[in-house]
């Protein structure tokens, strides 16, 4: 459910969230605009010579080196260009010329998210909001800073701001669902995976992260139903399918769980938690030479497992291979002392 910063379309033509194509409709409506003097610049964008197209402005500028909206379309072709720096001076130019221009404000923190500087970004996105107070965009794109920072409460709060201003806005209850888990709020996220679910109810990815709020709240029975309905709109969903071997595991249902989690790895080979928990099971089932063998496929695709090298002793002991756990409890020990100390006493308990 990790989700990466990204701007997110609403099918407004001043959005940035899709990346090159929508950055070109932001010069298009400045055409319609009237902005006659960007046609040649737009035409070198169009054909992805974003450098004749900086160019083109430059000369502009030149000309009327007051007119922001110069300045805010050279932004977006910076950005285009992924000169990151170039695009923040120039919308934040374009803002100081027109203080009342809130695309240039939201442009110069798209611009800060790229460069990695969050504390900047969040000042230009407030910035936009003073300025226009129902700009959607501004607190969904805000919200996901906050999230990238830890700031869960505040992304919550401006996720709930664009759902209210947006209210079809499938993201906007995407996101604050994530924030409210990333706070243990299982109950609220569940209920915005199921606002999502809603608006658009052959969406597989939201039934998966409705049933795993389920699963936390132990609700098994209501988690089971959702990876259920998740793996019947997307049957090759690796990730609903190892869910839904959790859920079964927890119900202490051992033989479907066993079951799950080999078809979530069929479905996705780089699952390592799939690897580790089909291993406890082998060692619940005393099948220690299987158990040691997902173990180690855990550890090949996460090397900073720390419970899989402990799980993985516990299996080399029973086999007898006393120097292979004695090497793996050395490396968990590295890794994490404490965890150590802790698996050894409850194994003595």
């Amino acid at each position: 459910m990790r989700k990466k910063l990204r701007l997110k379309q609403s099918g407004g033509g001043d959005e940035f969230s899709r990346g090159k194509g929508l950055a070109l409709r932001l010069l298009e409506e400045l055409r319609r605009d009237g902005a006659a003097c960007l046609e040649r610049a737009l035409g070198y964008a169009g054909r992805k010579l974003y450098g004749r197209a900086a160019g083109e402005l430059k000369e502009e500028l030149a000309r009327a080196p007051d007119d922001a909206t110069l300045y805010y379309a050279r932004g977006v072709v910076y950005l285009l260009k992924k000169a990151y720096d170039g695009a923040a001076a120039d919308f934040e130019r374009a803002h100081a010329l027109k203080p009342d221009f809130a695309l240039a404000c939201r442009g110069a923190g798209y611009a800060y998210c790229k460069k990695g500087d969050n504390e900047r970004a969040v000042r230009a996105y407030t910035r936009a909001a003073e300025i226009d107070p129902g700009f959607a965009a501004v607190y969904y794109e805000r919200g996901l800073v906050h999230l990238e920072r830890g700031g869960y409460g505040e992304a919550a709060a401006d996720f709930s701001r664009a759902a209210e201003l947006d209210p079809l806005d499938l993201e906007a209850f995407n996101c604050r669902a994530l924030a409210y888990s990333r706070m243990g709020r299982y109950a609220e996220a569940a209920a915005d995976f199921g606002a999502v679910i809603a608006l658009d109810p052959d969406y597989a990815d939201s039934y998966n992260n409705r049933g795993a709020m389920f699963l936390y709240q132990k609700d098994y029975d209501g988690a089971l139903a959702d990876f259920d309905e998740a793996l019947r709109l997307n049957p090759s969903f690796g990730r609903a399918c190892y869910h839904r071997a959790v859920a079964y595991s927890k119900m202490g249902d051992v033989d479907r769980a066993l079951a799950g989690y080999s078809e979530s790895i069929r479905l996705d080979p780089a699952n390592a938690p799939a690897y580790f928990e089909r291993g406890v099971i082998y060692m619940e089932k005393k099948e220690y030479a299987n158990a040691a063998a997902d173990f180690s496929h855990a550890l090949r695709l996460n090397p900073s497992l720390v419970p899989a090298y402990l799980k993985r002793a516990d299996a080399y002991h029973a086999l007898g291979e006393e120097k292979k756990a004695a090497a793996d409890y050395n490396q968990a020990g590295k890794l994490n002392a404490h965890s150590v100390y802790r698996h050894i006493r409850t194994a003595g308990q």
